[in-house]
């Protein structure tokens, strides 16, 4: 089973982190769209669409970091979960990357953990 509602939880948590951020306006609106996008598909939505990468530039190290801390509180999906609902969960989390995470990836890859790395 997946928890979207902690799917929900954390993307509005990014979406007021975003907002509160001057230096993060350019990315308040992926975090608004991929807020908006959990609550769909916690409520049942089939489609969601793509979120395009962004052209904004992750501002400072530390707004990164505080980024990276929020969506890895983003639950796993486990392996028994339909198919259908792996893709759409995928989805969400490509469009973290394009609209939120791969400037982050691009400017601080550091910040960006992996797995066997501290």
């Amino acid at each position: 089973m997946v928890d979207l509602s902690s799917f929900v939880a954390v993307f509005a948590e990014l979406e007021d982190l975003a907002a509160s951020e001057p230096e993060l306006a350019e990315f308040v609106p992926a975090a608004e769209e991929l807020h908006r996008q959990a609550a769909a598909l916690a409520a049942g939505a089939t489609q969601l669409p793509e979120i395009p990468p962004t052209r904004a530039v992750m501002p400072r190290r530390d707004l990164a970091d505080r980024i990276v801390r929020v969506v890895s509180r983003l639950p796993p999906v486990d392996e028994g979960a339909a198919p259908d609902l792996q893709l759409r969960v995928a989805q969400l989390v490509g469009n973290l990357v394009n609209g939120v995470t791969g400037p982050i990836f691009a400017r601080y890859p550091e910040a960006i953990p992996r797995e066997g790395k501290p």
